[in-house]
Parts: C-alpha cells; sequence; structure tokens
C-alpha cells in the first residue's frame, strides 16, 4: 500500500460493456424536475444532492463518473451519498442512451474505445460545466470520482474542462483498454496467479485501443487512484506500475492506495476506502 499522506497524488473511477441502443429517452415521470444538460444535440438528465447544511457560502463539488454499462443517476449512491455526508455537492446523471438521457448507449470495445471513451468524456465536461452554474457550487472545488471505466474517462476530461480541481479513482485502470480486455480475459481462469496473468501481459501484442497514460501525463491538478490487489477486471500491479512511472519525476500530485485480498468491487467496500480519501482530500484543501 502506497501511503497517500506520503505518496505522490491522483483521483478518478468506471466500467465499460453492454449492447447498442439508440433513443430520445423515455418520458419523465409525472412531477419530476425536468433537468437536463446538453452535450451538441443530446440532452442528459440528471440530479443533483446537498448536503444538509447549505448555510455559509459556497460548497465543494463533484461530478459522479458513470462506469460501463447502462448505468443510470440512480448507480453508485454508495459513494455520491458518503461524499455529500462530508459536505459536498454531488451531480448524478443518466448516461447517454440509458434513463432519460437522448442519444446512443454503445458498449465499449478495443476497436470503437479511441472514439467513443471521448465522447463519454465530453458528456462529463458538458455536466461539469452545468454543475459549475450553481450559486452554490465553489467554482475552484469541482473534482470528478469515478469507478472502473472512468480510470479512461477522467484522465481524458481533464484534457477538455479547465474546471477540474481534483480527481479520485476507484479501480480505475491506468493501462489501455486492449490491455485490460486481455487481463479480463485470462484472468476469468481463477486457478491463474496474479504473476501469471503479469506473464501474459509481458506478451501482449494485440492493438491497444484508447490509451489513457498521455493524458494522465498531462493532468496537473491532484489525482487519487484507489486499488484492489485482488481485481481480476483490470490489472493492479500493472496500473500502479504505470503510476510509478509517471510519478518518478516527483512532479505529480498523485497518490494511490492498494487494499489487500480485495477486489473490484472496492467501491462497494464501505468504510474501507474512506479514512485514506478523507486524509487525501484533507491534505489537499478539499474538504
Amino acid at each position: 500500500m502506497k501511503n497517500p499522506k506520503r505518496g505522490i497524488l491522483a483521483i478518478i473511477v468506471a466500467f465499460s460493456g453492454g449492447a447498442c441502443a439508440t433513443g430520445t429517452g423515455p418520458e419523465l415521470p409525472p412531477g419530476e424536475a425536468p433537468t437536463f444538460f446538453l452535450n451538441g444535440t443530446d440532452s442528459l438528465h440528471y440530479a443533483i444532492d446537498f448536503p444538509d447544511t447549505t448555510v455559509g457560502g459556497r460548497f465543494p463539488a463533484f461530478v459522479m463518473v458513470n462506469g460501463s454499462g447502462k448505468q443510470t443517476k440512480t448507480w453508485n449512491t454508495n459513494v455520491t451519498n458518503q461524499m455529500v455526508s462530508r459536505g459536498f455537492i454531488a451531480m448524478r446523471y443518466d448516461k447517454r442512451g440509458t434513463g432519460f438521457s437522448s442519444g446512443d448507449f454503445v458498449s465499449v470495445s478495443t476497436g470503437n474505445s479511441e472514439a467513443r471513451l471521448p465522447l463519454l468524456a465530453s458528456d462529463v465536461a458538458a455536466a461539469i460545466a452545468e454543475l459549475k452554474k450553481n450559486p452554490l457550487v465553489d467554482p475552484t472545488r469541482i473534482g470528478l470520482v469515478g469507478v472502473s471505466q472512468a480510470g479512461w474517462i477522467i484522465p481524458r476530461t481533464v484534457t477538455l474542462s479547465q474546471d477540474v480541481s481534483f480527481t479520485i479513482l476507484l479501480v480505475g485502470p491506468t493501462v489501455s483498454i486492449g490491455i485490460e480486455n486481455a487481463y479480463s480475459n485470462a484472468a476469468e481462469n481463477e486457478s491463474r496467479t496474479f504473476a501469471e496473468l503479469s506473464d501474459i501481459l509481458n506478451g501482449f501484442n494485440g492493438s491497444p485501443g484508447f490509451d489513457p497514460r498521455s493524458d494522465i501525463e498531462g493532468q496537473t491538478v491532484p489525482g487519487l487512484w484507489l486499488f484492489g490487489a485482488a481485481d481480476r477486471s483490470i490489472p493492479t500491479a500493472e496500473s500502479v506500475a504505470i503510476l510509478e512511472d509517471i510519478t518518478s519525476s516527483g512532479t505529480k500530485p498523485f497518490s494511490w492506495v492498494v487494499y489487500p485480498d480485495v477486489g473490484h468491487c472496492l467501491q462497494l467496500c464501505g468504510a474501507m476506502v474512506w479514512p485514506d480519501i478523507d486524509d487525501w482530500m484533507a491534505d489537499h484543501g478539499i474538504m
């Protein structure tokens, strides 16, 4: 484990998968406010959660970045609720083509990733612009929090928006999507050790698809990555090695923590991660 207090620092989160669907989004339930933000011609439905007390000025805020699959604003509330209880304003939204959002839902693959992931990042950038309009939001403390697939989306969003001040990623890969797919396919055989899986990746010669490394290298805002050592969806050892290489100059405000014996369900593990997140946010003046 790398202690976020002693280490260099960084944050991200996301997932991937699913079939393809197109539409303008179903009608809203009776009585639900028509809260949408636009990205080009697409309308994405969102909700904003406020802390119990909104007296005394402006508050730090974040956009919850969806993972893979048809995730809606009702996903990942275990994460958003924890942040809101700490005084943050949270924005969560229906991924394009899901819930009440228009646009196409397309599963991300190695072949389409170099077009699809930047499009999903542009949705997040549009969400930030909408969140910034809220008079209770401190525009200097807007962050991105995500799970799994968000590991690719968040660093690209940072290149698109100048309003991101921090990132937090749970089980967010730093490897290319081709490497991640090769790893997750090989790791389905649970008899393979993590050392054997690393050997398989050392021989990988397939198409890399989208690679977040250049985006992470260009990130200057503080980021925190949280990993499970027993993750069989993303390669933790290889993701950490990339962070170690990027931060070897000592100039990046990145940190990461690896939790032993924990898999890809890290975001569901509740109390385990929050002391580290709290310490990291306090160290960076985010809370």
